[in-house]
């Protein structure tokens, strides 16, 4: 290499430290209009366009790089790590499987590997490959923290501690002081988690490390809601846009933010003041279920404000016009990549607003301790007539017989595997009892309801003309039809509550923070009553339960 090109290649290192990616970029290109047959600027200009976020540019040029050595077992690296990127799982694992033919001892392959696996949630497998990369490189601390991940997952905290301390002593990483925290909250010690997020809040400043910072802040914000310090912990939550663990933020700050999709000379509401006779835009956020729950939440700032215009999912848009007259509700989902839609931009835009507010902020104006749930409805949805007669007329069951609507799974989750239940687990529940078993379970069940009427001979009915994921209308007008809705932790219990239906919900063991801790009812909604795990993704003691109270109730 010629000594100029040293010199530069020297340059686009320093402007790496320094963060200056465009700096590097520009005089890279600068250096392959002179010389394109070496591999070497092309695989920093590959790296160096990964960290500006232009993924199809980087696989472009570090292509570039592997025609020129295929040999290479760094190149196929950076492009395994740049599909992975991408969520291109099944090109990134054969790159990285390539990186280790040409050079075995290339660990962060296996690390890697590893990591897609357990998104794919092969999570033994997974665990091979981070145990591997351990016994290449003991010191690992990525392997060690990936490990500790995924036992955690698969509920072995024990191991789950005994490598996530591993990765803290080899290398006092802030991220595994955040994991550490997050296993010490769902072993309900609270006290050491809170420890945990204290410490990454206070290196990450000594750090100027200010997504750490943003990490732990809004982890804090969950566990004072969890524990019912309402004030701190709304406070606290107002992290969550800033947080990169979870993409339904990032993805409304970007898509929503960012794009401009909302005028953004709408000043953000800061102050209660702010409500008082003036034209406000709430913006819906995260899931249907945080929309749904927030809701009287709007309708109290309705009272004091002049306007409220509410951008919300357009699946709860027939239910909202039905029961909030006086509130403008336009619609607002999301697309296929979970970017956030807005379907009326210019007549939007075209309105007067005085201000702007995510309805996730509200509950800091109007929540800010435990009093003031009481201030929550009894029900604020209106169901449909015409359509729960339509759907009690396709059901056609017997006036004497006690109707239970069942739910037992959420698609939409961290933890998913323990906030759900089999549906087969539900026979304990409902053996030889003399009722008359609803479906209110959303999305592809039919399999499982076909081997649990199999296996079971209890039967479960269907509305066959409604779409339980897709009309929500229809779904809380067959909920309405229910004597008592049992379901586990999903946007079933949120709609049953909504219209003050009695509602058994099977709760995690630390389950999310609208449900805090060691209470049987829930201040969110008043015709909830919860049922909790004991132990962490143990479920039988709480199905006894309900089964001896329902027998109580109906027999």
């Amino acid at each position: 290499m010629a000594s100029n090109n040293i010199n530069d290649i020297t340059e686009v290192i320093k402007f790496h430290k320094s963060g200056e990616f465009e700096k590097a970029k520009k005089l890279l290109s600068n250096i392959l209009k002179k010389n394109q047959k070496n591999s070497e600027i092309y695989k920093l200009m590959s790296v160096t366009e990964i960290q500006l976020g232009n993924l199809e540019s980087s696989i472009k040029n570090i292509n570039s790089a592997i025609d020129l050595n295929k040999n290479s077992a760094e190149y196929f690296l950076i492009r395994g790590f740049t599909f992975m990127k991408l969520k291109n799982h099944k090109k990134a694992i054969d790159d990285f499987e390539k990186s280790l033919k040409i050079d075995p001892n290339m660990n962060d392959a296996n690390v890697n590997i590893g990591v897609i696996l357990s998104e794919l949630n092969d999570l033994k497998k997974s665990l091979d490959f981070f145990s591997k990369a351990i016994k290449q490189n003991p010191n690992d601390f990525r392997a060690h923290t990936n490990k500790a991940y995924v036992k955690a997952e698969l509920n072995d905290f024990e191991g789950a501690f005994e490598d996530i301390n591993k990765s803290i002593t080899i290398k006092s990483d802030l991220n595994s002081y955040l994991l550490r925290g997050n296993f010490y909250k769902e072993l309900s010690d609270f006290d050491n988690s809170m420890k945990d997020y204290e410490k990454v809040i206070n290196e990450s400043k000594k750090l100027d490390n200010i997504d750490f910072f943003y990490d732990a802040s809004y982890n804090k914000s969950l566990l004072n809601l969890l524990q019912g310090r309402f004030k701190e912990g709304w406070e606290l939550y107002e992290n969550r846009f800033n947080t990169k663990q979870h993409t339904t933020f990032q993805k409304f700050k970007e898509s929503v933010i960012s794009n401009n999709q909302i005028d953004q000379k709408i000043p953000f509401l800061k102050r209660f003041d702010d409500f008082k006779n003036n034209n406000i835009l709430i913006i819906a956020e995260q899931g249907i279920g945080e929309h749904i729950i927030y809701l009287p939440l709007v309708l109290e700032a309705s009272k004091i404000s002049k306007s409220i215009t509410m951008l919300i999912e357009p699946r709860l848009i027939p239910l909202c016009k039905r029961s909030f007259k006086k509130i403008n509700f336009v619609p607002f989902g999301t697309t296929h990549s979970g970017n956030y839609s807005l379907t009326d931009k210019d007549a939007l835009n075209k309105s007067n607003f005085d201000y702007q507010i995510a309805v996730a902020s509200l509950p800091k104006f109007f929540r800010s301790k435990e009093g003031d749930f009481g201030n929550t409805p009894k029900g604020f949805f209106n169901v449909s007539k015409q359509l729960k007669d339509e759907i009690k007329d396709e059901l056609n069951i017997p006036k004497n017989k006690k109707i239970i609507g069942i739910s037992w799974k959420s698609f939409n989750s961290q933890w998913y595997y323990f906030k759900n239940i089999e549906l087969k687990e539900l026979r304990k529940v409902f053996d030889n009892l003399d009722l008359v078993l609803i479906n209110l379970q959303y999305g592809e069940v039919q399999d499982e309801i076909n081997e649990f009427i199999k296996k079971t001979n209890i039967p479960i009915h269907q509305v066959k003309s409604l779409d339980n994921r897709e009309d929500l209308d229809g779904l809380v007008s067959l909920i309405d039809l229910c004597d008592l809705v049992i379901s586990t932790d999903n946007v079933t219990i949120q709609l049953s509550g909504s219209i003050n239906k009695e509602t058994w919900a099977l709760i995690p063991h630390v389950p999310h923070f609208f449900y805090q801790l060691n209470r049987s009812d829930c201040i969110w909604y008043p015709s909830i009553k919860l049922y909790r795990q004991k132990k962490r993704a143990q479920w039988s003691g709480i199905l006894d339960n309900i089964r001896q109270d329902l027998i109580k109730k109906y027999f």
